[in-house]
């Protein structure tokens, strides 16, 4: 919730009436999430993607039913000077992401978003192809 994309969605799913619980590793007070009112609307949830723990514990307490993986390291510079903890962060919290999911019976969507880094690398943006069916 606290990145770009991240706080724009919930934005618009309190505006939708949702009930929204987000896991957020660092609180960082400039970030759109707690400069907008919709921190004030929400559950935050302390902790990491790489905790499983912290995840399983938040998707029983709030009874969460859907959840959007928008988290990652995604700065490349960041991401060549500290590989193991990118890996850490994305791989390894989108697997506890998931599997916390799969243990948790009251899940009926999981919403992994990425970035175009994460396929058809090196290719210049208009040469990536785009299937409107999804």
């Amino acid at each position: 919730g606290t990145g770009l994309l991240g706080s724009c969605l919930v934005k618009e799913l309190i505006d939708q009436g949702a009930n929204v619980t987000g896991l957020v590793r660092d609180t960082v007070p400039k970030s759109n999430l707690y400069q907008g009112e919709q921190v004030k609307q929400m559950n935050i949830v302390q902790g990491a993607l790489e905790d499983l723990d912290v995840i399983e514990r938040a998707l029983g307490e709030y009874e969460i039913d859907t959840v959007f993986h928008l988290a990652a390291q995604a700065i490349v510079g960041v991401a060549n000077r500290n590989p193991i903890s990118t890996f850490e962060a994305n791989i390894l919290g989108t697997w506890n992401i998931l599997e916390a999911c799969r243990r948790h019976p009251l899940i009926k969507r999981v919403i992994v978003a990425s970035s175009d880094k994460a396929y058809l690398p090196g290719r210049p943006p208009g040469q990536v192809p785009v299937n409107s069916k999804f």
